[in-house]
């Protein structure tokens, strides 16, 4: 079995060099699409060895669903079992390469989720996202992992980027968190707040986006708690 990493990042000089401390962990190989990353995180994957295909793209435009289409190319080359679409802002916080590897070579489904928890302010808080009933759950679900089928596509007309190929099912869900680090200072919340009301708030998702709220809005919880609950 060959487990494949792809990252299609921009920016990202904040997260590199924890994203390549987990990804090296996990990947056989890696894949990169480079929608225009800081320089520094561009020669930090350049130079890995794992990384074995990079694909530079130059004012395209933003389509997630186009570049994972790339990534799911990259890994049929290659000839990879499995890829793990991991932003670079994402983490995982605890991992058994092993373990996961037998999973997936035992499990009977083509797509794999995680619990992903929203960061705030520091490696160790995290907030609790809105449900569509209305409650508060500590990590959303996303099919991040899936096996590379013949049949499997991206629908590249949906440029928010859905997690899996359009035609894949969303399968089991395997207890292995990831951080995702995206919204956890104050400034990258701003910043991605102010990218919503450009689009006039077209992109809002996930419950009313509870990340945008301030921190006296939102309940703020351990992660070593939330880690410790699962034991």
């Amino acid at each position: 079995m060959k487990l494949a990493v792809g990252l299609v990042v921009q920016g990202g000089k904040e997260f590199i060099d924890k994203w390549i401390e987990c990804a090296i962990k996990i990947a056989d190989v890696i894949f990169v699409v480079d929608n225009g990353a800081d320089i520094e995180v561009r020669n930090k994957l350049i130079d890995l060895v794992k990384v074995k295909q990079y694909l530079y793209q130059k004012d395209m435009g933003r389509n997630q669903s186009r570049d994972y289409q790339k990534i799911l190319d990259m890994a049929r080359e290659e000839d990879c079992t499995w890829v793990i679409n991991l932003d670079i802002d994402e983490l995982f916080a605890e991992f058994d390469i092993e373990a996961l590897k037998n999973y997936l070579l035992n499990t009977k489904d083509a797509s794999i989720g995680f619990p992903l928890l929203e960061m705030r302010n520091d490696d160790n808080h995290y907030i609790m996202i809105k449900d569509s009933d209305g409650t508060f759950k500590q990590a959303r679900l996303c099919h991040k992992c899936y096996k590379i089928l013949s049949h499997f596509k991206f629908n590249e007309k949906d440029i928010h980027g859905a997690s899996i190929p359009h035609n894949c099912t969303p399968g089991a869900m395997v207890p292995l968190p990831i951080k995702h680090f995206g919204h956890y200072t104050k400034e990258m919340r701003e910043e991605k707040k102010s990218q919503y009301i450009k689009n006039e708030f077209k992109d809002l998702h996930e419950q009313d986006a509870t990340w945008m709220k301030e921190d006296n809005e939102v309940e703020i919880r351990e992660f070593d708690k939330f880690i410790e609950g699962r034991k």
